[in-house]
């Protein structure tokens, strides 16, 4: 890639396609993208999710301030057109963008940089997991359905349903094409498979490198990803502990505390199995994956690992997401509720040693105040005596 070529990587979506690990191992790399020609913008993670919202106009949905979104998505699409190379766009939210809003957000884009060539690039799952991961990003996002009511909302019949519809914005991935990509030649559009469940993350991470042509090969992630998905035993006990909760804890307070807390750092590191999609369901997402793979193979796009990877692996009987025990639940949740009260114990031996560390400090300001002000009456030269003539 020449670093001279003027790029922009238009990465919408879809969520819950591993957008989460590909981002964050752009932000671990940042600084060598950056060596290579490649801007990244400073603290992605907020500021795509903001300029995001900015496009998608539901900042109140997730409890954010007009001063912290308005404008946003100009300021990103301002600094591309200001980079000589390849700037990277990425945020899953967009996907759900209304034709109105996404057409907005591509003419604000070209206003600013019509001298760049625009790539969208869809990173995609198969339905039986996304189907599966959506709700239980719904779940980490405060929702208490279970898996029956959330298939109610989203199944082929009710696509009208406000849910629904939501849902199908996000994940239909012919449409999003269309509504992102409708003036783009084929060859600006770029759809990276997953690859099946079990795969080395790094699959992936390769798939995306070849989409987007960006020089990361050698650059391997290595964080952990912020948004990994929970066994069936965790997501039941967070959705028990939404009910518990009702509206005590609006965004983004939420997110900080129980997606990021308790999700992400005690949950997600428990290996209960994963809930799997049930039959109906699983056939619905091998009947639309039928519908999806030839109409992508005949629209052109560029497919980045096995088109076929879309197709949902054979149904097993596995962990119904709504059959998990009631022993099993009580059980983790004994055992999450003594792991936090070790870390609430810690963070409160730890707030009370920087509280008498301040004290201290606070303690020798003062001191060393009165010692300046000695010092200070000690070099003070004395009044100069007038002579009365």
């Amino acid at each position: 890639m020449s670093t001279s070529e003027r790029r922009v990587i238009l990465h919408v979506g879809v969520p819950k396609s591993g957008t989460s690990y590909l981002q964050s191992g752009l932000r671990e790399h940042r600084k060598e993208l950056g060596e290579r020609g490649v801007y990244l913008p400073k603290d992605s993670h907020e500021v795509m999710f903001r300029a995001a919202l900015d496009v998608r106009g539901n900042r109140h949905q997730w409890g954010r301030a007009a001063a912290e979104v308005d404008g946003m998505w100009e300021r990103v699409c301002r600094r591309a057109c200001e980079h000589e190379g390849t700037t990277i766009l990425s945020h899953e939210i967009l996907a759900a963008a209304t034709t109105e809003q996404a057409a907005r957000a591509r003419e604000v884009l070209t206003r600013h940089a019509p001298n760049h060539r625009v790539e969208l690039v869809l990173t995609v799952r198969d339905l039986a997991r996304q189907l599966v991961a959506e709700w239980q990003e719904n779940i980490k996002g405060g929702d208490t359905r279970t898996f029956a009511a959330f298939w109610e909302r989203v199944g082929p019949a009710v696509r009208a349903d406000d849910h629904g519809a939501r849902f199908w914005a996000a994940q239909d991935v012919l449409d999003v094409v269309r509504r992102w990509g409708a003036d783009l030649r084929p060859s600006q559009v770029h759809l990276v498979v997953c690859p099946p469940a079990g795969t080395d993350p790094t699959v992936l991470w390769q798939r995306y490198a070849e989409a987007t042509r960006l020089p990361v090969t050698d650059l391997i992630p290595t964080e952990p990803e912020l948004n990994a998905g929970l066994g069936a035993v965790e997501i039941a006990l967070l959705r028990e502990v939404n009910v518990a909760l009702g509206d005590r804890l609006p965004q983004p307070r939420y997110g900080r505390a129980v997606k990021g807390a308790l999700a992400r750092d005690v949950l997600a590191r428990r290996a209960s199995p994963r809930p799997v999609l049930p039959r109906a369901g699983h056939g619905l997402a091998v009947t639309i994956a039928d519908r999806w793979i030839p109409q992508i193979r005949a629209a052109g796009w560029q497919v980045h690992g096995d088109l076929d990877e879309l197709r949902p692996a054979p149904y097993a009987s596995a962990c119904h997401p709504d059959e998990v025990p009631t022993a099993a639940t009580a059980q983790t949740g004994a055992e999450v509720i003594a792991e936090l009260l070790v870390a609430l114990a810690d963070a409160r031996e730890t707030g009370q040693e920087q509280a008498a560390r301040i004290e201290e400090l606070s303690r020798q300001r003062k001191k060393l105040r009165r010692t300046r002000d000695k010092l200070r009456a000690r070099l003070r030269p004395p009044p100069a005596h007038t002579v009365t003539p």
